[in-house]
């Protein structure tokens, strides 16, 4: 299946799909980090987007447009929901995050630069905050 970000997701696309007051709270949602285990597979992307529950939201292209799924109220009423737009929009934001080196080399230095305990805080935090980096670590 095609890569859902190939050329026709994006914000604007996103805007179109959906209604104006879903769009406004997707934009919340996606910038307050209510978007967890964001993955693309077999040519989909799909994460669980907290909101008043914790929905499923899948994306992906279906004969050259954008098919999607929320297990969201409006979602089952085959609205492209906030949930979907809080996914969408942090699947563009993922793709359009240069891949700097210049800020990894920065970020490599000042790890290297921090004490055993120190990192272990570190990712104790972050861990804490983020579902992904704890699985991520989980499964060294």
């Amino acid at each position: 299946m095609p890569n859902p970000s190939a050329n026709i997701l994006h914000r604007d696309i996103i805007r179109r799909l959906s209604s104006d007051r879903a769009f406004d709270q997707g934009v919340a949602y996606f910038e307050e980090g209510r978007i967890r285990d964001l993955t693309r597979q077999e040519g989909a992307i799909r994460a669980s987007v907290k909101g008043a529950s914790e929905y499923v939201v899948r994306i992906w292209v279906h004969q050259e447009s954008l098919a999607y799924h929320c297990s969201c109220p409006q979602g089952q009423d085959r609205a492209f929901c906030k949930h979907a737009v809080a996914l969408g929009l942090a699947w563009v934001a993922r793709v359009a995050a240069p891949a700097d080196t210049a800020s990894r080399a920065s970020v490599r230095r000042a790890l290297e630069g921090l004490t055993r305990s120190a990192m272990l805080a570190l990712l104790c935090g972050l861990a804490d905050e983020d579902d992904n980096i704890r699985e991520r670590i989980l499964q060294l």
